[in-house]
């Protein structure tokens, strides 16, 4: 993971990636609610998506675009060589820079070439010319500088849930709205059209987001300990929200993810595409 330059921060939380070689059974990695927008690039082997509303098992394209996700709706069949980079937004970020309503994109993914345009193959082109993560790094943040110069500044209700973003989703709506100077029922209406789920739900997958974050990162750790740190209100609040967002208990989920070890950051990354 690598964060962006300054001019690129209001839109963009950082860059991930993902590598390596699975010579073996393919690697299965179940996907939770996930808060990021995300662009992602492959360079070798895709991945195959198992959906579980529909039972279809699709291959992600070549270029896609993730948005954010409220349930358990997929998990990832990795194989072969794996060589991806990704593109995490700021919450605001991707509708910002594209001006898509994220309600569409809310719980989908979609080919790149769609949702952006031809430019994203240009982009993926370039990318592939060059194997550091420096040197894509570098390509991207030259093409997404064009993008912010063209684009208007954030909006209060923007820089709001970017604000969520930061405080792992422990800010009240009230708070939110009185800060944007707008009524609650504004600030709701607004944020739905730009981030496509409205504000407690999204506060709520942005505080299991990091819980499960915090539990990769040190397993020692109790959950009752992060439970109180992200202000649940017991650790019975928690497991709920874990049913509701990974489909299992906390303890559960994380064996089913402790099972393709090489891949736990692709769960802080968030660089992992859904159908």
């Amino acid at each position: 993971m690598a964060p962006p330059s300054f001019a690129l921060r209001p839109f963009v939380w950082s860059y991930g990636h993902t590598e390596g070689i699975i010579s073996d059974e393919p690697m299965t990695v179940p996907l939770p609610a996930r808060p990021k927008q995300v662009l992602m690039f492959f360079f070798r082997d895709r991945y195959d998506v198992y959906l579980h509303d529909t039972g279809r098992c699709e291959t992600s394209p070549r270029s896609i675009v993730v948005g954010p996700r409220t349930f358990h709706r997929l998990d990832l069949s990795v194989s072969g060589i794996v060589d991806a980079f990704t593109i995490h937004f700021q919450p605001a970020g991707f509708h910002h820079l594209y001006g898509t309503p994220m309600f569409e994109v809310a719980n989908q993914s979609y080919d790149a070439d769609g949702v952006i345009g031809t430019e994203v193959s240009a982009l993926r082109q370039r990318l592939s010319s060059v194997s550091t993560f420096e040197e894509r790094i570098h390509i991207a943040e030259e093409y997404l500088l064009r993008r912010v110069r063209a684009r208007w500044c954030l909006d209060r209700v923007a820089r709001e849930a970017n604000r969520l973003f930061a405080s792992h989703g422990m800010s009240a709506v009230a708070s939110m709205a009185a800060r944007a100077e707008l009524s609650e029922r504004q600030f709701e209406r607004r944020f739905l059209a730009q981030f496509g789920v409205s504000p407690k739900l999204y506060s709520r997958v942005i505080r299991f987001s990091a819980a499960l974050d915090r539990k990769l990162a040190s397993t020692a750790t109790p959950w009752s300990e992060i439970a109180h740190d992200l202000c649940y209100h017991d650790q019975m609040h928690m497991i709920h929200d874990f049913r509701d967002l990974a489909g299992d208990s906390p303890t559960h989920f994380l064996s089913r993810v402790s099972a393709a070890p090489d891949f736990k950051t692709m769960f802080k990354a968030a660089d992992c595409p859904g159908a």
